[in-house]
């Protein structure tokens, strides 16, 4: 976004590694900031907790960030306290987009965006080469037709599935 002709202004993508414990964590950030080191328009923060934290504090966390991205993994045994915490951050930051990607969407998404109107999107399959092509367009979902993997309801109410991201170019 142009704040003004000579400002750009900085997106910041806030990543919430919420784990089942503190001796799990989750390789998705470091592989996606990677990715996108080159980027200077992107300003990174993280918030670490477990499932066993109060959603308060983690949302609190969340919102002094004020991200314009929120991203996560989902895992089987956080995605409750992940949704929990993601549905009370939106409200306070209804601007915010929320991203996810993990195992939990392997399969056929439209239930869980239907059910999680709050979730803008989720990545399904390896996500690493196709989140920085999101975050070029994260706030313009017209433009998401394109990216592999990514799952949403447009702004007509129809489920856009655009199958598996893979790793093209495994090197990089």
């Amino acid at each position: 976004p142009i704040t003004d002709k000579n400002t750009v202004q900085k997106m910041k993508i806030l990543w919430l590694d919420l784990n089942s414990s503190y001796a799990h964590s989750s390789l998705a950030l470091p592989a996606l900031h990677a990715q996108m080191l080159d980027n200077k328009n992107i300003q990174w923060a993280s918030v670490s907790a477990t499932i066993n934290e109060d959603p308060g504090y983690v949302t609190a966390q969340i919102i002094k960030h004020q991200p314009s991205l929120i991203a996560a993994t989902c895992w089987l045994f956080t995605h409750e306290a992940l949704l929990h915490i993601l549905c009370r951050a939106k409200t306070l930051l209804p601007d915010s987009h929320i991203v996810l990607g993990g195992p939990e969407f392997l399969g056929d998404n439209e239930h869980f965006l239907r059910s999680n109107p709050f979730i803008d999107c989720v990545l399904r399959g390896e996500g690493e080469e196709q989140f920085p092509q999101f975050c070029n367009v994260w706030n313009t979902p017209e433009q998401w037709t394109d990216i592999p993997g990514i799952c949403y309801i447009n702004n007509n109410g129809t489920y856009i599935d655009n199958g598996i991201a893979r790793v093209m170019d495994f090197e990089k």
